[in-house]
């Protein structure tokens, strides 16, 4: 449980996020979404888990929202359709 923690947490910091170097500015969008809805969903079964336990669930919690904004970043997405279009 820790390790994975860890890692979600190195996740946050974008110090684990692995793209193909051959792919597309758009493809590694599709990939990020991707991995993102992932790990969200996966946080989420966590806190379940936890609440059935009668365990906090407060960091689970926080590092989902952070993957949750980060995911629906606006931004970032533009970004992506602006390096599309060059």
């Amino acid at each position: 449980m820790k390790l994975l923690i860890e890692n979600w947490q190195k996740f946050l910091n974008e110090d684990v996020v692995d793209f193909p170097s051959e792919a597309t500015a758009s493809e590694r969008y599709k990939n990020y979404l991707m991995h993102m809805d992932s790990a969200i969903k996966q946080i989420k079964s966590l806190e379940e888990i936890f609440n059935r336990q009668g365990r906090t669930t407060e960091e689970l919690v926080q590092i989902r929202e952070s993957l949750e904004r980060l995911r629906d970043d606006e931004t970032l997405k533009y970004d992506i359709e602006e390096e599309e279009k060059k």
